[in-house]
């Protein structure tokens, strides 16, 4: 049997088989003998047998059984072969010993020299090879494993893009609380810009409705909204559609024309409002067709109103055009507004819109805009951008392109 406590971990009995046999008596003498030796090691006998080339884990079992049984024909010549030859020298080596002890003990009466006793010839003992025991059987169905083993299994590990993408969604963060109208403002006229209802009642007032899509006008009153009293005065005495709002949010009016609106501008009271304001939204978002904005935006840019044919341009890029030309039309587009927004001295604003317009298609389009003297138009209202904003070498590099 085999040596108890080396595989604890196998069935050693099911492993008796004749396959572990038949692969031990293919392998060379010197390497079974090898075998032998660290029989009861067995992490060295594995790999010894792996090292052989028995790479498959019930192949390596099978051998390693068959060598610790010692049952296999070739492992069991080979340890009787060497057996003879020991027992035989072990008697010759009594027999020396036995003949010179006599004389060394007593030298003065000699003695006959004892007969040596014959050596009993050793008989090797016949060899027994176990029955080769017959597989064990397969179950028709395999076992079910448990939640206990699953959970044992080692599982692969995971990239750290394979994480964040188990991961949940961040919660959107929570919205700002609405400011609440201090103690010191209640009953004050600057109570009304903390109401909720603050914008609906400010856009259908007559007099701050025109102010209400401009950027500059609703960063104003969102600073009303977190201001103090003195910062709430201080903000409508410099912004006159600040006091429009105050007076307006009351129930009263307050009248303030182009020119007051325009020195508040030069002055720096106010930021520059935008190109574009909500008349102009008004107008342009009733027309329902691309091409038919576009005509009226090229009618309202001859009659110098370039509010209206910024706008009206805008709605055409929102919509669909007709046709294959459709990329043409919107480079074209972008370098019409780049072209109202210098008439309006808003340099920056052209640049950007000059950016947009060399975005063009490839192929035949790019080809028939570049023939028809479309690039060079558009690097000469940014070199005219440029010069506005005092940037005289951009300026320069700019008109060399467009010559």
């Amino acid at each position: 049997s085999p040596v108890p406590g080396v595989l604890p971990n196998f069935g050693m009995e099911e492993l008796h088989n004749a396959e572990g046999e038949a692969i031990l008596a293919s392998l060379p003498q010197d390497e079974i003998a090898a075998l032998h030796k660290i029989k009861t090691d067995s992490r060295a006998l594995h790999g010894k047998l792996k090292q052989l080339g028995i790479a498959k884990l019930g192949e390596r079992i099978a051998v390693a059984s068959a060598v610790q049984a010692g049952c296999a024909a070739t492992l069991s010549t080979s340890q009787h072969a060497e057996a003879p030859q020991e027992q035989a020298a072990a008697p010759q080596e009594c027999a020396q010993t036995s003949m010179a002890s006599p004389a060394a003990s007593s030298p003065s009466k000699p003695t006959a020299a004892p007969v040596p006793a014959a050596v009993p010839a050793t008989t090797p003992k016949a060899e027994v090879i176990p029955k080769p025991r017959a597989p064990a059987p397969v179950p028709a169905t395999m076992p079910q494993t448990t939640a206990a083993q699953a959970e044992m299994i080692p599982k692969p590990r995971r990239t750290v893009a394979e994480k964040e993408n188990d991961m949940p969604p961040p919660a959107p963060p929570p919205p700002k609380p609405y400011p609440k109208c201090p103690q010191d403002l209640e009953g004050t006229p600057f109570a009304p810009f903390f109401e909720p209802d603050v914008w609906d009642k400010l856009a259908r007032h007559p007099d701050t409705h025109p102010h209400i899509a401009d950027t500059g006008f609703r960063a104003a009153v969102e600073r009303m909204r977190r201001a103090t009293g003195q910062q709430m005065a201080h903000e409508g005495m410099k912004d006159p559609r600040v006091m429009q709002a105050i007076l307006a949010l009351q129930g009263n009016r307050l009248t303030v024309t182009e020119d007051e609106m325009k020195h508040a501008e030069l002055v720096g009271d106010i930021k520059k409002r935008d190109a574009v304001q909500t008349e102009h939204y008004q107008h342009a978002w009733g027309i329902e067709s691309a091409d038919e904005a576009k005509e009226k935006g090229n009618i309202h840019y001859k009659k110098e109103e370039y509010s209206f044919a910024l706008a009206c341009w805008m709605r055409a890029l929102n919509l669909e055009f007709e046709g294959e030309k459709k990329d043409v039309v919107r480079v074209t587009l972008h370098s019409n507004c780049a072209a109202a927004l210098l008439k309006m001295r808003r340099p920056a604003e052209a640049i950007k819109a000059c950016q947009k317009a060399l975005v063009m298609p490839e192929g035949e389009d790019r080809l028939k805009l570049s023939n028809d003297g479309f690039i060079s138009k558009v690097y000469y209202r940014w070199a005219l951008a440029e010069e506005m904003l005092r940037n005289y070498e951009t300026a320069v590099e700019r008109m060399q392109v467009a010559l």
